[in-house]
């Protein structure tokens, strides 16, 4: 019967916010490990984060039955310490699952010492109170330092996630921008929260924010080519659609040569590189100007402004004999060709007569090589 009264206890005084934040966590977790779209790296990161999140919110349990009561002030001490360290670690986990090179860099190493010296600094805290404190009643209060983790917290989690996005995935200005405003909403509600409301409801906040960037993520994975990590079909049919009023967009079909020799000579892995190489190099260029979009095979497309602009790139590409040395060592060879889409036509019928520029182009440098 005691058993019973303190599972009923257990239940009817639990944390709704921890429980909401352990479901959703589990949901985000299970749904990750069916979905076999996403990148393995990045399900790597969604297990470490829910897994974190679910650790700080059973812990946060603990603190809420403990809490006020004397003779469990050290369970309170020791439970915020950690759901206040937890949400630190959390850009560290997430960014050395998705790439482990990350913290090796410079924007990495400054994360990993600013987390180092928090981590420390919070152990220091259960002596000498400068985050916050639990006095004799159990009860919890403030210090002097306590807005401080706000700041490092901030600075953590978008230098962490940012860099990370921006070196995975090849976004557009307009998608950057989308990007950051996600990263940023996820900040603020996990630092409005952390600090308004002693941490009761953060897990929940960081489950909702988990879930929302673990779709993003899902969402870039769907549409980024996983070969060239340009964009895909999926997100060219989606903006062809977009650009279907525009009538100075600038279209370019794009064909690289020798894709089939290189296959068949050296493998389809060196036939990836060299697709890599040249694609990363004509986005190098291009970018600028809109975006570039791998459509199949060899087959790319360009979609963007500045015809005069575009028109140069393009010129200076077909007269740069190797691919940019920072993406590989390759022969760059690739067929073009560009129109300026009309305003009475779809974006499809301007690659169409983009594409019969392009045949007649390769046509002629096969000539050219005989």
């Amino acid at each position: 019967m005691n058993i019973w009264h303190a599972l009923s206890y257990i239940i009817h005084y639990a944390n709704v916010w921890c429980m909401i934040a352990i479901v959703d966590s589990i949901f985000v977790i299970t749904s990750t490990r069916q979905n076999h779209i996403m990148d393995k790296e990045v399900k790597k990161a969604t297990y470490r984060t829910g897994a974190l999140i679910i650790f700080a919110a059973l812990v946060n349990m603990a603190v809420f039955y403990s809490y006020g009561i004397p003779e469990l002030r050290y369970v309170v001490l020791f439970g915020y310490s950690i759901v206040y360290t937890v949400p630190m670690i959390v850009p560290i986990a997430y960014s050395d699952a998705v790439d482990p090179d990350y913290l090796k860099s410079k924007n990495g190493r400054a994360v990993s010492f600013i987390t180092l010296i928090y981590v420390i600094s919070m152990i220091l805290n259960l002596i000498f109170p400068i985050y916050f404190s639990v006095n004799a009643d159990g009860e919890y209060s403030e210090e002097i330092l306590w807005y401080i983790r706000p700041v490092i917290m901030s600075y953590s989690y978008f230098s962490a996630f940012a860099e990370i996005i921006k070196k995975k995935y090849i976004l557009s200005m307009g998608e950057i921008k989308t990007v950051n405003h996600i990263i940023v909403l996820f900040i603020i509600g996990v630092v409005y929260t952390d600090i308004f409301y002693i941490g009761e409801i953060i897990e929940m906040i960081m489950a909702a924010g988990f879930s929302f960037i673990t779709s993003m993520f899902n969402n870039l994975e769907m549409k980024t080519d996983p070969v060239t990590r340009l964009a895909n079909r999926i997100l060219y049919t989606e903006d062809a659609f977009k650009y279907q009023d525009t009538s100075d967009l600038i279209v370019v079909s794009m064909d690289v040569n020798e894709l089939k020799k290189v296959n068949d000579n050296c493998g389809h892995a060196a036939g990836d590189e060299y697709l890599k190489a040249s694609a990363l190099t004509y986005n190098k260029h291009l970018q600028a100007y809109g975006k570039l979009y791998r459509t199949g095979g060899d087959e790319f497309v360009f979609l963007g402004k500045n015809l005069e602009a575009v028109t140069k790139v393009i010129k200076k590409l077909v007269d740069q004999p190797m691919t940019d040395p920072e993406f590989g060592d390759f022969k760059l060879s690739t067929a073009f060709g560009i129109v300026e889409k009309q305003k009475d036509e779809s974006v499809f019928d301007a690659v169409d007569r983009a594409d019969k520029e392009m045949y007649e182009c390769k046509r002629r440098m096969k000539e050219m090589a005989l």
